[in-house]
């Protein structure tokens, strides 16, 4: 992807950039909206001149890294659909060993039934 760091963009990497076809690109460039560089050989535009279309700045991702992104996004959301599964069945466990053991809070013989924990008030 290193025709997107270049200075001139042809028209296959400007239609690649704005994620439209080539002709939408010659299209934009027979309406005004982009400026073919007339001095080089076959259908070549600034790549400032395609930026300012898009009214973009260096900074902003560019096609390619989107899709990377996106594919980075899916998998992270996979892991999150894991673990969040995981934390259920642990909690699940927890509850269910709550329920068997009568809720044991780990005092020897001392049990959360039927145990008032919080302070009473007084009128």
């Amino acid at each position: 992807m290193n025709e997107f760091k270049r200075p001139v963009w042809s028209a296959k990497t400007a239609a690649e950039f704005f994620g439209v076809s080539v002709q939408a690109v010659y299209d934009m460039r027979d309406n005004g909206i982009l400026k073919q560089l007339e001095k080089l050989p076959g259908v070549k535009f600034r790549k400032a001149d395609c930026l300012a279309v898009a009214n973009e700045t260096e900074d902003v991702f560019r096609p390619y890294e989107v899709a990377k992104m996106r594919r980075e996004l899916v998998l992270e959301k996979k892991k999150n659909a894991t673990l969040t599964a995981l934390l259920y069945k642990i909690g699940s466990e927890v509850l269910t060993e709550i329920a068997i053991t009568g809720g044991e809070n780990g005092r020897t013989g001392e049990t959360n039934r039927g145990v008032c924990t919080a302070p009473s008030k007084r009128f």
